[in-house]
């Protein structure tokens, strides 16, 4: 029952909390000045990526050409960098003393 009574929450509270149509009419000429300012197509994706996300769930707006346009061109740049160039994932170790139950050789 809690969690009947939790996905009811969730879900109530997201229909109520659509912006005014002011407020996304603002927000669609900002993203539609980010496209239009960024000639450099990743560039524009990173940028306008979060107010595709806004539009999407705040104002209902269907943005899923745009979002699969931009997740096309971050693959494709993704796939572009060299496999030995890539950033890697960050190790972390624990450092807790032994003393205290812990080891220097821990990490994930």
């Amino acid at each position: 029952m809690v969690l009947w009574f939790c996905g009811f929450a969730v879900g109530s509270a997201s229909a109520a909390e659509r912006w005014p149509k002011d407020v996304c009419s603002e927000l669609a000429r900002v993203e539609r000045g980010v496209t239009a300012a960024n000639h450099n197509k990743l560039y524009r994706a990173l940028s306008r990526g979060p107010l595709l996300v806004l539009e999407r769930d705040r104002c209902g707006v269907d943005v899923s050409r745009k979002e699969a346009e931009d997740n096309a061109v971050a693959e494709a740049f993704d796939k572009s960098v060299p496999e030995g160039q890539r950033p890697r994932a960050p190790v972390l170790c624990d450092t807790t003393p032994k003393a205290y139950g812990g080891s220097y050789t821990d990490c994930f």
